[in-house]
């Protein structure tokens, strides 16, 4: 048991603070737990690799487009 609780959570909140997301770093974390995951059986094995790998593929490049924060809403 940690005696001063705060202080380690503040110390945690501060590292996250400044510690930059990286995105693709995290999508290879994702996949690999999916991975074993399935190789304990946990997970059904509904999807093919080859669909894991094209969804990824998909999310990559969803993840490259930028849209411009000022512009006014195109919707119908």
């Amino acid at each position: 048991m940690v005696k001063n609780a705060h202080f380690v959570r503040q110390a945690v909140d501060d590292y996250i603070a400044r510690t930059p997301v990286d995105y693709q770093q995290n999508l290879r974390l994702y996949e690999a737990l999916y991975m074993e995951a399935k190789n304990l059986g946990v997970l059904p094995a509904k999807l093919s690799v080859e669909a894991i790998a094209a969804k990824t593929d998909r999310v990559r490049l969803f993840a490259q487009v930028t849209l411009p924060s000022d512009s006014p809403d195109q919707s119908l």
